[in-house]
């Protein structure tokens, strides 16, 4: 997650889907590219994440959403897929918080 304020689209002109996340019932829109489909990013005008913007690391110029730093939190750890280890030092969440 990065301040909404922070992120900046440098390229290209994404398409977007709006969808409900579950079980939290919060509406997201999901920017995807439109050539290629990778997802650029999230957000939701829900006052928990109005002031952030949820962004895949990989996702960013020149690599560096790989040098941010490693995780805080794991959200929505129930929901894990069985195969995924959690990350270690992480807070694991329940839910969104």
């Amino acid at each position: 997650m990065v301040p909404r304020n922070a992120y900046k689209l440098t390229a290209g002109t994404p398409k977007n889907y709006t969808f409900i996340q579950q079980p939290s019932k919060i509406p997201f829109t999901i920017a995807f590219c439109s050539d290629c489909s990778s997802v650029i990013g999230k957000g939701s005008d829900n006052e928990a994440f109005a002031p952030v913007y949820i962004v895949p690391a990989g996702s960013v110029d020149g690599g560096e959403g790989m040098k941010i730093g490693k995780p805080g939190a794991e959200l929505w750890v129930p929901m894990r897929a069985e195969w995924v280890e959690e990350v270690k030092g992480c807070v694991q969440l329940q839910g969104f918080a």
